[in-house]
């Protein structure tokens, strides 16, 4: 049980980093994924690997976003 409640905050964590990669502020957000600025800070402390794991995603869907736009140049 105590992974599915870890998931259960990481999840909208990773939604927020999303978020804010897109443009909005960290409470802006938190807002928007129904957590709070606290809880969004300290799952960012505690799990340092849902960070990684979101820049990780990231570098690859800009990666295949630029292999996209190169095809069509």
């Amino acid at each position: 049980m105590k992974a599915l409640t870890k998931g259960m905050r990481v999840n909208p964590a990773l939604e927020i980093i999303q978020h804010m990669n897109a443009g909005m502020t960290v409470v802006e957000a938190c807002r928007a994924v129904g957590m709070s600025h606290s809880l969004f800070y300290y799952v960012l402390e505690n799990n340092p690997e849902a960070v990684a794991e979101v820049q990780d995603k990231a570098k690859n869907m800009s990666m295949v976003h630029e292999q996209g736009l190169a095809d069509f140049v």
